[in-house]
């Protein structure tokens, strides 16, 4: 992550139910970022400035810190991502209740069309009912089931889009009835952001992203509610803890 300050606090602190730790990558913000976690004291914190983007090696950096704390579980989530309310017990239960073959969470992603300190009624999603259904991404994963020397790639041409979770030995996994809360297309400034760096970064596959992106602005935009449920919204398969 990099220059996050607008959303950084709102991530940690929607982590702090799950009373894990958690391990930060900042890729030389130039904001108040730094401040804000510090000020954070149960975050493992690493800093890095002038490297070229390559997010493989850095979500493999992060997976190896992470490693070094030996937990059962990891939960990845991005500098400009918020977790929903009830979304952080329903992943605390999950981990804890979960058969002993399950051994990745896949989760809902929601992306905000509304600033992320807006009252809860005047939140906005664009993720609403559509025949593209539901975004979702697998996000959490048991280490005990995971590769330790697993490097993460790309899925794409380039040093960008890799997965969250590393390769399984016995991927069996479930959708959660939890979401994700992802900001980075939240106001016009934002918007022009993620353009410019996808522009800049990843030229071959910024014509795809303007596409996903005008697809997901004609399904209009939502009222949030207070936290979505999945039956509510007609997501079959999920699982409630």
């Amino acid at each position: 992550m990099k220059d996050e300050a607008a959303y950084i606090e709102h991530a940690l602190r929607s982590l702090e139910p799950l009373g894990g730790e958690v391990v930060l990558l900042d890729d030389g913000s130039t904001d108040a970022t730094a401040d804000i976690v510090r000020s954070f004291g149960d975050v493992h914190y690493h800093w890095q400035d002038g490297l070229p983007m390559d997010e493989g090696r850095d979500r493999t950096a992060l997976y190896r810190w992470a490693l070094e704390l030996e937990p059962e579980w990891i939960l990845t989530l991005d500098g400009d991502e918020v977790l929903d309310g009830p979304s952080a017990n329903r992943i605390l239960a999950a981990m804890n209740g979960a058969p002993d073959d399950v051994n990745v969470f896949e989760v809902f992603m929601a992306v905000m069309a509304s600033p992320v300190d807006a009252p809860q009624k005047q939140q906005r999603w664009f993720n609403g009912p559509s025949p593209l259904r539901f975004w979702s991404m697998d996000r959490m994963f048991r280490v005990r089931d995971a590769d330790k020397d697993y490097k993460f790639m790309s899925n794409f041409d380039n040093n960008l889009h890799c997965g969250c979770v590393p390769d399984m030995r016995a991927r069996e996994k479930r959708k959660l009835n939890a979401w994700i809360k992802y900001y980075g297309y939240e106001s016009p400034e934002a918007l022009e952001r993620k353009r410019a760096f996808y522009s800049e970064h990843d030229p071959a596959n910024f014509p795809r992203v303007e596409e996903m992106w005008r697809e997901r602005v004609k399904q209009g935009v939502t009222t949030w509610r207070d936290g979505p449920c999945c039956r509510e919204l007609s997501i079959t398969g999920t699982v409630e803890y």
